[in-house]
């Protein structure tokens, strides 16, 4: 199993996040994972890692979120620059809508979704499977 660099989380509920980041952590899986609590700050996160050398994995991206969801990311993001992009971009949901479900899938910048917040195992058989 490979060991990730950088994890980037993106969720506007900092409970999630803090959650959602212990997990990993605790796989022994991921150098290093940030937190970010919207899409705009994500994007500025884009830049202000612009200098460094360890790549970005895996986005863990929050579909519903205030002001601007995730597909709405997910429109700005699929124009940026290469070097900001991540490996594998995982849409991260606590409902199980048939919508949402099936508009993840008409992104091509996202491997697949997972549901939040989840567990270490969870995190576990994510990097087993795609890295």
């Amino acid at each position: 199993m490979e060991l990730l660099h950088r994890v980037l989380l993106i969720d506007d509920d900092e409970t999630t996040n803090l959650i959602n980041k212990r997990n990993i952590l605790n796989a022994n899986l991921s150098t290093h994972v940030d937190a970010v609590t919207s899409g705009q700050e994500a994007l500025d996160y884009f830049h202000q890692i612009e200098n460094i050398t360890l790549p970005l994995d895996l986005i863990l991206l929050d579909i519903q979120m205030p002001e601007m969801n995730g597909f709405e990311f997910l429109e700005i993001y699929k124009n940026l620059d290469p070097k900001y992009k991540a490996n594998h971009i995982f849409g991260l949901t606590s409902s199980a809508s048939f919508y949402d479900l099936v508009k993840i899938k008409t992104y091509v910048d996202i491997t697949d979704h997972i549901y939040k917040p989840f567990t270490t195992m969870d995190y576990v058989a994510l990097v087993k499977k795609y890295f």
